[in-house]
């Protein structure tokens, strides 16, 4: 990912059934840090219900499909991820949420999928 400098990052995305939504830096991980967690980026509580799935990326949106919850886009910029959901989807996933995908055809008509443990287990729209 680039950012508006032109500098290459590469950045991985974590979430898990704390809520929170991480950002780190693949090639600076940060190792031991006696004075706290080395993230690149930490949104608090911006996943309600938690996280039992990977995320989806394209072009620049990270899906993510929380339990409970709709399905949640958060765009980059710049390499930072919004603060909040920039879109989400009208339905909602139970326990243990919805695992979200996107197929296209290079790169461009992107077509969202969903699958779920529950009834319908995949549903599909537009990305």
């Amino acid at each position: 990912m680039k950012d508006s400098s032109g500098n290459i990052w590469q950045l991985a995305a974590g979430a898990g059934k704390d809520s929170n939504l991480y950002i780190v830096n693949c090639n600076s991980m940060g190792k031991s840090n006696p004075s706290g967690n080395i993230i690149y980026q930490e949104l608090v509580g911006v996943l309600p219900g938690g996280i039992w799935s990977m995320p989806a990326f394209f072009q620049g949106n990270l899906y993510f499909g929380p339990v409970g919850q709709t399905i949640l886009a958060f765009q980059f910029k710049n390499t930072q991820l919004s603060p909040a959901a920039v879109a989400q989807t009208s339905n909602r996933f139970g326990y243990p949420g919805a695992t979200p995908s996107v197929s296209a055809n290079n790169g461009q008509n992107g077509i969202f999928w969903s699958s779920a443990n529950t009834n319908p287990a995949v549903l599909s729209g537009g990305a």
